[in-house]
C-alpha cells in the first residue's frame, strides 16, 4: 500500500472552498496540498459520507479536514470521519485558516493545528474599531535595522509579503516608507494592523527615511524595507539611503504602462530609474513571490523597450 499523504479536506455546501482556494493562489501562487469534496444538492447523506470516507482514506493522521458550518451535513460527515480515522476537524472555515495551513504545509510539509485555529479566529475583527484602537497605540519609529530585502511593491503591506518575503529573508521588522501613508493616520493604522504578528512596523515618510538612516538609527533586526514606487526609491537613494539591491515585485498597471512580468508594469519614467539604479551598481531584479525565477533588470528593460 503507498504512503498516505497529508493534505487539507475541504468540506463545504456546493463547493465554494474551491473559489476561496483560487483567491488565496493571488498570495501563494500554487496550491496543491488541499481537495474538497462539495456537497451537492444532489447527494443524500450516505453518498456524501461514502465519498468522504473513501478519501480520507487515503489521507495520513497529519491531515486536517475544514468545513464551512458547524452543524450542517458537511461538518456533520466530517465528524464522523473523524472520529474513525483520527484526523482533525475544523469547522469555520475562512481565508486565514486556510492560509496558514496551506504555508505550513507547502513549507515544512506539517500542520501546526493550534496555529491554523488561532488564525481563524484571530481573523473575525470588528475591523474600524480595531484599525482605531491601533491609531491610539501607534508611536511610530525611525529603527530601520539590517536592511536584509529591499522591495518596491504598490501594495506595500499585502498577502504575498506577510506570508512569503517576510519568513523567505528572516525579517522581523517592515520599514514602510510612503508620504502618503504617513500623512494619513487611518490608513497607516489599517497597513500596521496587517502585519504578521511578532513583526515590528514603521511607516516613515521619505524625509523620515533619510534622517533615520544618516542618524545612524538602525536598532536591532532585519529589516524588509517597502516602497510604493521606484520614484519613491529613488527619492531616498538621491538623498543618501543607498541599498545594494532592490526586488520590483508589483507595480499596477495604468495609462502608458506596459506589463514586464507576471502584475509589473512599467513606464518610460520607470524605466529610466531602473537604468539609473543599474548604473548606481544596484542589483535590479524582478520577483513577484519566491518561487519565481528572479529576472534581471536588463532582460526586463529589452522586452519593455522591444
Amino acid at each position: 500500500m503507498a504512503d498516505k499523504r497529508t493534505e487539507v479536506l475541504l468540506l463545504t455546501h456546493d463547493g465554494w472552498g474551491t473559489a476561496l482556494v483560487d483567491s488565496l493562489t493571488m498570495i501563494l501562487g500554487s496550491i496543491y496540498c488541499v481537495h474538497e469534496i462539495p456537497l451537492l444538492p444532489s447527494y443524500t447523506l450516505p453518498e456524501y459520507l461514502g465519498l468522504v470516507r473513501e478519501y480520507a482514506e487515503q489521507l495520513s493522521n497529519d491531515s486536517l479536514i475544514m468545513t464551512d458550518l458547524i452543524g450542517g451535513t458537511p461538518s456533520n460527515v466530517a465528524a464522523m470521519v473523524g472520529n474513525q480515522t483520527g484526523i482533525r476537524v475544523f469547522s469555520g472555515l475562512n481565508a486565514p485558516m486556510l492560509l496558514e495551513a496551506c504555508v505550513e504545509l507547502q513549507g515544512d510539509g506539517h500542520l501546526d493545528f493550534d496555529a491554523i485555529l488561532a488564525a481563524g479566529q484571530g481573523a473575525c475583527k470588528d475591523v474600524v474599531a480595531a484599525v482605531r484602537e491601533n491609531m491610539s497605540k501607534y508611536k511610530g519609529g525611525c529603527g530601520m535595522g539590517k536592511i536584509v530585502l529591499t522591495r518596491v511593491d504598490s501594495r506595500l503591506i499585502h498577502g504575498q509579503v506577510m506570508t512569503k518575503w517576510v519568513n523567505q529573508v528572516q525579517a522581523n521588522k517592515i520599514v514602510v516608507v510612503s508620504d502618503e501613508l504617513a500623512a494619513d493616520e487611518f490608513m497607516r493604522s489599517i497597513y500596521l494592523m496587517s502585519a504578521p504578528a511578532g513583526i515590528t512596523v514603521d511607516c516613515l515618510s521619505e524625509s523620515q527615511a533619510v534622517e533615520a538612516f544618516k542618524a545612524n538609527c538602525f536598532g536591532e533586526g532585519n529589516v524588509l524595507l517597502l516602497l510604493p514606487s521606484l520614484q519613491a526609491l529613488k527619492n531616498i537613494y538621491d538623498a543618501g539611503v543607498t541599498v545594494e539591491s532592490v526586488q520590483i515585485g508589483g507595480l499596477g498597471g495604468g495609462p502608458s504602462r506596459k506589463v514586464v512580468f507576471q502584475n509589473i508594469t512599467l513606464d518610460d519614467a520607470d524605466a529610466d530609474i531602473c537604468q539609473w539604479l543599474a548604473d548606481k551598481g544596484v542589483r535590479v531584479t524582478f520577483q513577484t513571490i519566491p518561487e519565481d525565477t528572479p529576472q534581471d533588470v536588463q532582460s526586463i528593460l529589452k522586452k519593455y523597450r522591444g
